[in-house]
């Protein structure tokens, strides 16, 4: 194959194509693709499309946020071992168990030798928000986990 200024000039210019022939006139050319059109801007009041997730992302975000706005909010007021604090430990139940073995605890012991409930002016605030997150992230994990077994068990 030999080397011509118009086979350089269709590398940079128009991308890879088809080498131009020296000898024959028009052999090997092939017309221009024409340019795709640029997306025109979606009008303000037309709807989104749901993307995938979207549901579960709003839906965590919420549960998160819920549970720390009240254990805020009793920390705020200085309610201490009502019935929300029982109904918010049940919500948050699995992740709160494992945010105060895992990091509570030690963490407590490593700073002062124990973590005591009354240097903490927000109650369980700790324990609620962080096991929300944890049980968001266990879920995730449990759902992406789930999605692998059913794609393998569809492929093989």
């Amino acid at each position: 194959m030999a080397f011509s200024l118009n086979m350089f000039n269709n590398v940079f210019n128009e991308g890879v194509r088809r080498p131009v022939t020296p000898f024959r006139r028009g052999a090997g050319r092939r017309a221009p693709e024409p340019h795709p059109l640029p997306e025109r801007p979606r009008p303000m009041s037309a709807p989104r499309t749901a993307r995938p997730g979207r549901k579960a992302t709003v839906l965590a975000c919420s549960y998160v946020g819920l549970i720390t706005a009240v254990s805020l909010a009793r920390g705020i007021a200085g309610a201490h071992g009502d019935a929300t604090q029982a109904v918010l430990f049940f919500l948050a139940f699995p992740g709160s168990l494992l945010v105060t073995a895992f990091v509570v605890l030690p963490v407590g012991a490593l700073l002062d030798g124990g973590a005591s409930e009354a240097a903490n002016p927000y109650g369980p605030m700790v324990y609620l928000a962080g096991g929300a997150a944890v049980n968001v992230f266990l879920v995730h994990t449990a759902a992406r986990v789930l999605r692998r077994f059913r794609a393998a068990r569809r492929a093989g």
